[in-house]
C-alpha cells in the first residue's frame, strides 16, 4: 500500500486493544528547528508555519527522517493535523507516544495537553477535552521537543556530545523516535496499559494479573474489571474480577487466577510459548453489562532464578551465549527502520549461535522485545546512562528507570535488569553515597519486578547488596585471558583468588558466591570494506588498537577464547561478546553496520556450539 506510514504495525503488541481502536500517526509532519528557543515565546503552538517536513518516527539526524541534519539543536517543533474517525467520536481519545528524546510539551488546538520528561519511556494523554465539538474535523497537534544535547546529566546512553564523535560514542537522537498513535475508548475511564503486569508461576499454574484503571470513574459508578487466560483461542482458566464502586472497601487491582499446571507449556528458547491474559472492563450498572474497554496482554510461564553460582531457567542451569547489541541502524539510528529489520537482527543472532543479546545503553523498541518473545531470544534489559553524578542525574534516572521496568516486565525474553553500566554516571565508585545509590537502584528494581536477577552496576564494580550476579568486563587477547582468569572456581574466602579482577571491585566489595559472567570481551575489529585501513578512533577501530585483515583471524581469536570459556564452564555461566554489529567507527561487530556478515556465520555458530 503506497500510503502506508512507516512502522505502521501496532506499537505495543504485548498489550493490544481491538484492531479498529487505533490510528497510526507516523508519516509526514511539519517540522522546524528552533536554535534560539523562541518558539514558546512566539506561541508557535497556536499557528505553526514550519518550513520543513519530517518523517515520523525517525529523528532529524537520520536519513529516513528526510532531513539528515546532524547539527546540535536543543529545541525542535513538530506539527500535523489529526482527525478522529466518525464512529469513534462519542468516546475518549488517547494520544500515545512510544518515546520522545528527551522532554516535550504537547499542544492540541493551541492548548497545552501536558508534558513529559524522559527519552526512553512511553506516555499518553487524554486529549478529548481539547478537541473541537466536531471531533472528526481536522485538529491541530503540535509537539515542542527540548533535548539539551550537551547536558551530561541526561540519561543519553551512547549519544555523542561532540560533533566529531569517536571511540564508543555515536550519533545524537533528538525528538520523536518511536510510534505516535491515537487510541479510542468508550468512556473517560479505561484500562491502564502503563501499569499492567501478569506474573505467572510455572510450577503451580497460579497467575497474578495486575491491571489498573486510568481516567476518572464517577463516584456513583460501579465498574468491574475481569480477566481470563487463553492459549490461542482456547480458554484455560475461569474468570476472575474485581470491582470499583461507590461501596466502601475497594479491591486492589489484582486478579488471582489458577491454571492446571499439567496443561501449560513453559517458555524457553527451544519452546517460546506465549499465552494471553484478556482483560475486560464492564459497566456494572448497565443491564447488559456493557463492555467499557478491552485489552489482550501476552505473558509466559517461566522462571529465572539464581542458585549458588548458577543462573537457572525453569530450574535448569542455562549458559548464556550473548552478543552485545547497541540498537543503532545506519539509516534510522535508535529507531529500527522496519519490523523486518528487527527480525533480521534476531535471526542473525541465532544464525551466529548466540542464544541472546545484552541490550546496551538503549531501551529497545517494544516490537523488538515481542519478536524476541516469539523467537526464544534471551535479553538483558538495560538503561541508557548519564555521564555525570549529581543530584539531578540521580533524580532523572530514578524518574525513568522504574517506568522502563514496568513497560517491559511482561516480556519473558528479558531475564536480567541492568540500571547502570560500568559506573557510568557515578563520579567515584568507591564513595559510600554512590554505593548506597546503587543499592537503592537494586531494591527499586526488585520492587517493580521481583522475578528477575538484577545487576545494579554491570561490569566494573561489585557492590555488596546491589547485585544477584558478578559480572566482569575483560578485553584481552586469548592467551592473556587464559593466563589471567583462574582455571578453577575462585575460593569465596580467599581474596588471592580474585587478584585477576580486583579492579572491578568497589571499595569494600566482596564476592559472595554469585554466578560469574564475563559480560564484555573480545572487541576485535575488522574493516570488511578496507582490510588495509589503519586504526583510527574517529574513522574505524577495534579494541587493543588493532584492525584485523581477515575473518579467519577473528575466528581464531574467538575460538581460542571460547576454548578458555569451555575449560571454565563449571564456574563461568555466561558471556557477552562485543559485539553483534559494527557501530559507526567501532568496527568490532560480527556483521557490518548495515548487517553484512564479515564471513561464514556457520563457522561462528560451530564455535559457539562448543559451549
Amino acid at each position: 500500500m503506497p500510503n502506508t506510514p512507516p512502522r505502521s504495525e501496532y506499537p505495543r503488541p504485548e498489550a493490544t486493544r481491538a484492531p479498529d481502536s487505533w490510528t497510526c500517526l507516523n508519516g509526514e509532519w511539519d517540522f522546524e528547528f528552533d536554535p534560539e528557543n523562541k518558539g514558546m515565546a512566539e506561541r508557535w503552538f497556536e499557528q505553526p508555519n514550519f518550513s520543513r517536513k519530517i518523517t515520523v518516527p525517525f529523528v532529524y539526524q537520520s536519513k529516513l527522517s528526510g532531513i539528515d541534519d546532524q547539527r546540535f539543536v536543543d529545541h525542535v517543533w513538530y506539527a500535523r493535523t489529526i482527525a478522529v474517525p466518525t464512529d469513534k467520536t462519542k468516546g475518549t481519545v488517547l494520544l500515545n507516544f512510544g518515546a520522545v528524546d528527551y522532554e516535550c510539551d504537547v499542544f492540541v488546538n493551541g492548548s497545552l495537553v501536558g508534558n513529559h520528561r524522559g527519552g526512553s519511556t512511553p506516555f499518553s494523554f487524554d486529549i478529548t477535552p481539547f478537541l473541537t465539538e466536531d471531533k472528526a474535523a481536522p485538529q491541530l497537534l503540535v509537539v515542542h521537543v527540548h533535548d539539551m544535547q550537551f547536558d551530561q546529566e541526561l540519561p543519553r546512553g551512547k549519544q555523542s556530545m561532540v560533533e566529531r564523535f569517536s571511540g564508543c560514542d555515536y550519533e545524537k537522537v533528538t525528538g520523536l523516535w518511536q510510534t505516535v498513535w491515537l487510541e479510542y475508548v468508550a468512556r473517560p475511564f479505561y484500562l491502564d496499559r502503563s501499569d499492567h503486569y501478569v506474573r505467572a508461576d510455572p510450577w503451580t499454574g497460579h497467575v497474578s494479573a495486575f491491571m489498573n484503571v486510568a481516567g476518572k470513574v464517577p463516584p456513583d459508578k460501579t465498574v468491574v474489571v475481569e480477566c481470563s487466560l487463553f492459549d490461542g483461542e482456547k480458554s484455560i482458566s475461569s474468570k476472575a474480577f474485581f470491582m470499583i464502586s461507590k461501596m466502601p472497601g475497594f479491591s486492589e487491582p489484582r486478579l488471582e487466577i489458577d491454571v492446571d499446571p499439567a496443561a501449560i507449556q513453559l517458555w524457553s528458547p527451544k519452546n517460546p510459548r506465549l499465552y494471553e491474559a484478556r482483560f475486560r472492563m464492564v459497566d456494572g450498572d448497565s443491564d447488559d453489562e456493557a463492555v467499557v474497554d478491552e485489552m489482550r496482554c501476552t505473558f509466559a510461564f517461566r522462571e529465572v532464578s539464581v542458585q549458588g553460582n548458577k543462573i537457572l531457567l525453569n530450574e535448569e542451569p542455562i549458559y548464556l551465549k550473548f552478543a552485545l547489541y547497541q540498537g543503532y541502524f545506519p539509516e534510522s539510528l535508535w529507531t529500527p527502520p522496519s519490523e523486518a529489520a528487527i527480525k533480521k537482527d534476531l535471526e542473525l543472532l541465532l544464525e551466529m549461535g548466540f542464544n541472546g543479546a545484552r541490550i546496551h545503553q538503549i531501551v529497545e523498541d517494544p516490537r523488538f522485545l515481542h519478536l524476541a518473545d516469539q523467537m526464544g531470544v534471551l535479553l538483558w534489559g538495560e538503561m541508557a546512562n548519564s555521564r555525570k553524578y549529581t543530584g539531578r542525574s540521580r533524580e532523572l534516572l530514578l524518574h525513568e528507570w522504574p517506568a522502563v521496568v514496568r513497560r517491559d516486565r511482561n516480556h519473558p525474553c528479558i531475564i536480567t535488569w541492568i540500571p547502570i553500566n560500568e559506573t557510568w554516571g557515578l563520579a567515584n565508585s568507591s564513595l559510600p553515597d554512590e554505593q548506597a545509590f546503587a543499592r537503592s537502584l537494586y531494591h527499586l528494581t526488585k520492587g517493580e519486578d521481583p522475578t528477575r536477577p538484577v545487576n545494579a552496576n554491570d561490569g566494573y564494580s561489585l557492590i555488596d547488596g546491589a547485585t544477584d550476579i558478578f559480572s566482569v568486563h575483560i578485553y584481552q587477547q586469548p592467551e592473556e585471558f587464559d593466563k589471567n582468569v583462574p582455571a578453577k572456581y575462585p575460593d569465596v574466602e580467599d581474596p588471592a583468588d580474585f587478584a585477576w579482577c580486583t579492579k572491578w571491585y568497589m571499595k569494600g566489595g566482596k564476592y559472595h558466591g554469585e554466578p560469574i559472567l564475563i559480560t564484555e570481551w573480545g572487541g576485535w575489529g575488522m574493516n570488511l570494506d578496507d582490510p588495509d585501513a589503519k586504526p583510527d578512533p574517529y574513522k574505524g577501530w577495534g579494541y587493543q588498537g588493532i584492525l584485523y585483515k581477515t575473518w579467519d583471524e577473528l575466528l581464531d581469536l574467538y575460538k581460542n577464547t571460547i576454548k578458555a570459556f569451555v575449560a571454565r564452564k563449571s564456574w563461568i555461566c555466561g558471556h557477552v561478546y562485543t559485539e553483534f554489529s559494527d557501530q559507526y567507527q567501532e568496527l568490532n561487530g560480527m556483521v557490518t553496520f548495515d548487517r553484512r556478515p564479515k564471513g561464514d556465520l556457520a563457522e561462528l555458530k560451530r564455535i559457539n556450539d562448543l559451549l
